[in-house]
């Protein structure tokens, strides 16, 4: 059976429940066998470009949890024909 990743794990569970603080983010991981710092790695927008950091409003503006912004539309390409710069004869 294989095991489902950290990062998968998260990211459903903020898409289903729209926020996560950041106590719920480490009860997660911990839960599953990992630290703390690799949940929260997990989260970042690289890894999760859905998952939006939720800051303080007082400095230093610690990430208090997690805001799941939903997928973005997919960026489509024009495709456009091929020309030649070389003149043929």
């Amino acid at each position: 059976m294989k095991k489902i990743g950290l990062r998968k794990i998260l990211n459903e569970e903020l898409s289903q429940r729209k926020y996560l603080s950041m106590a719920e983010v480490h009860k997660i991981a911990r839960s599953e066998g990992h630290r703390e710092s690799n949940a929260e790695r997990r989260l970042r927008q690289s890894e999760s470009p859905y998952a939006l950091p939720v800051r303080s409003q007082d400095p230093p503006r610690a990430i208090v949890g997690y805001k799941w912004i939903g997928e973005q539309p997919k960026v489509q390409l024009a495709q456009f024909p091929q020309i030649s710069i070389f003149q043929t004869k």
